[in-house]
């Protein structure tokens, strides 16, 4: 098991309801957070629903607060950028 030095960041994801929650933690102010359709996930790089960038506490109390998928409120359309593709392991946006 690596030390904490060791650690760069923490991922986690969960998939319900047909959609794939999805974090990255590198710092206390350095987080990222995704929804994704888990119809979308066959495309190389999938466009986010929704994302959110900043602290550990901003961005998990947005995650944890997004309606579950297909239900009122929650997220539909494809973003246009995708700027979450770290997820992948490439990024597409400047």
């Amino acid at each position: 098991m690596p030390s904490l030095a060791e650690i760069d960041a923490v991922q986690g994801f969960r998939v319900r309801a047909g959609a794939m929650d999805v974090y990255l933690v590198r710092a206390e102010q350095d987080a990222l957070a995704a929804r994704f359709r888990v119809d979308d996930l066959e495309d190389p790089v999938p466009h986010a629903i929704w994302h959110r960038r900043g602290s550990v506490a901003g961005v998990v109390a947005e995650l944890l607060a997004l309606p579950a998928h297909g239900a009122p409120g929650a997220p539909k359309a494809p973003l246009r950028c995708r700027e979450v593709g770290w997820i992948f392991g490439r990024r597409s946006c400047p």
